[in-house]
């Protein structure tokens, strides 16, 4: 999955990247390059979010199987969230004014997602301190595994009310867009550190 999540995140930093030499260019650029890049990163955040889900709950760490029940509930969880992104992405291709600058989050899709979020947050949060507490010999690991993402989890919603409450529109998206990276970046760096 950590594979898979990276591979997601560095092709869409290269589809941006191309998309944006080119607007550099002719003030065009490729826009489908771009609707490339963003799927494919939301794919890449979609990914990251379900290993660190599996691995609070053990899973390759102190399990190699999780229980049915286990698998029940992350499963329909992830379907849910990444339907819910999909209909995000979808919308800020579709259903937003071109003439107004927004970022993608600023819609009740949007909110939905943060709530999606901070569900996540919750669910994370109580599986490690099951992990935690059963299984004495991975106590170290799991302190800093659950003290570095705890901030992953709450960066997004917590980066979306600031661009929102504090940003002006006009610089929203590339202030949001360069945190976005910036957090994935050391998130990519931080779980390869402990693997």
């Amino acid at each position: 999955l950590l594979q898979a999540s990276l591979t997601f995140f560095v092709v869409a930093l290269l589809a941006e990247l191309v998309h944006f030499f080119r607007y550099a260019d002719d003030g065009v650029g490729y826009p489908w390059l771009r609707v490339v890049a963003l799927w494919l990163g939301q794919g890449a955040q979609c990914v990251f979010l379900a290993l660190l889900l599996l691995l609070g709950k053990g899973w390759t760490v102190t399990r190699s199987r999780l229980s049915r029940r286990g698998q029940l509930k992350l499963g329909l969880f992830m379907v849910f969230y990444v339907l819910v992104t999909g209909v995000v992405v979808v919308w800020s291709e579709i259903g937003q004014d071109p003439g107004q600058v927004l970022y993608f989050m600023e819609s009740s899709w949007g909110t939905l997602l943060i709530v999606l979020r901070f569900i996540a947050t919750a669910m994370f949060t109580y599986n490690c301190y099951v992990t935690y507490k059963k299984f004495e010999s991975k106590r170290r690991f799991y302190l800093r595994f659950y003290t570095f993402f705890i901030g992953w989890f709450v960066a997004m919603p917590l980066m979306v009310l600031i661009a929102v409450e504090v940003l002006d529109p006009w610089a929203r998206a590339g202030i949001v867009r360069a945190v976005e990276l910036s957090i994935a970046f050391l998130a990519y760096i931080v779980i390869m550190w402990l693997w």
